[in-house]
């Protein structure tokens, strides 16, 4: 099966480490792993091409919201996600899921997962929680599985 993770920055942090073992005991089960990232990695990930994980920068996915730079971002992952032709794309972190979501819209038997490592609607100003959250509702209506890290998270989640 072909698998594409993607994120919005491949740090140093819980998210990134748990995806990372995700797409590790795939490849071990045979499964050809794509990691698709916004930004500059960070230094620890520097082996994951040698233990057989695709990695690919998308440097125009940023993590601050930036609508141009946004649209960009989604254009650029849709053209990857074209030329990869993956079985399961499964998104990590706030924006890469909205914008992984909506590029992946209309590719036909591709499976969409969105990965639930932490509320991006949680302590920000209203306004921002009212953005993010009609953000969610509208990318929910293109992923076929929700994978929370915890019961409570996915409880908050589906609560806001």
């Amino acid at each position: 099966m072909r698998i594409i993770h993607v994120m919005t920055r491949l740090a140093n942090g819980g998210s990134e480490e748990n995806t990372v073992a995700t797409a590790r005991w795939q490849v071990r089960h045979g499964h050809t792993v794509t990691l698709l990232h916004g930004g500059a990695a960070h230094a620890q990930w520097h082996d994951l091409e040698a233990q057989g994980i695709q990695v690919i920068a998308v440097p125009e996915m940023i993590a601050p919201l930036a609508p141009r730079q946004d649209w960009r971002a989604a254009a650029r992952v849709k053209q990857m996600f074209g030329a990869l032709q993956p079985d399961v794309i499964h998104m990590h972190q706030s924006k890469a899921g909205i914008l992984g979501r909506r590029a992946a819209r209309g590719l036909g038997t591709t499976r969409v997962v969105h990965g639930i490592h932490v509320l991006n609607f949680d302590q920000v100003p209203r306004p921002h929680q009212t953005l993010y959250r009609a953000a969610e509702r509208y990318a929910a209506r293109f992923t076929d599985a929700f994978i929370g890290v915890s019961a409570a998270m996915c409880d908050a989640y589906v609560a806001a």
